[in-house]
């Protein structure tokens, strides 16, 4: 019972938040002037947010298993490797 309570509360709350933000966000438009590469950046950022999931989810798992937990350094470190390349080490060989 309290399970259910907890649940539909946290349902509210949120809906809340959302429609405080959703009333705020006219009101307040008025008031406040952005520059508009500041309106550029909050749309590229609210692009990002929005396809993140979709790359972490991809970039973790393998069909629709958890690809296992050395997945997500190596993922990270090849963000971070020089020119972009994944880094292999099933091949002795260097790439060209």
């Amino acid at each position: 019972m309290t399970g259910h309570l907890v649940l539909l509360g946290s349902v509210g709350m949120l809906a809340a938040g959302t429609f405080a933000f959703c009333f705020a966000g006219p009101m307040l438009r008025t008031r406040l002037a952005t520059r508009p590469w500041v309106e550029r950046t909050m749309a590229t950022a609210a692009l990002v947010l929005l396809t993140a999931p979709r790359g972490h989810h991809a970039a973790l798992t393998e069909g629709h298993e958890f690809a296992g937990v050395a997945r997500p350094p190596a993922s990270s470190s090849r963000a971070y490797s020089p020119g972009g390349r994944r880094l292999s080490s099933s091949s002795s060989s260097p790439r060209p």
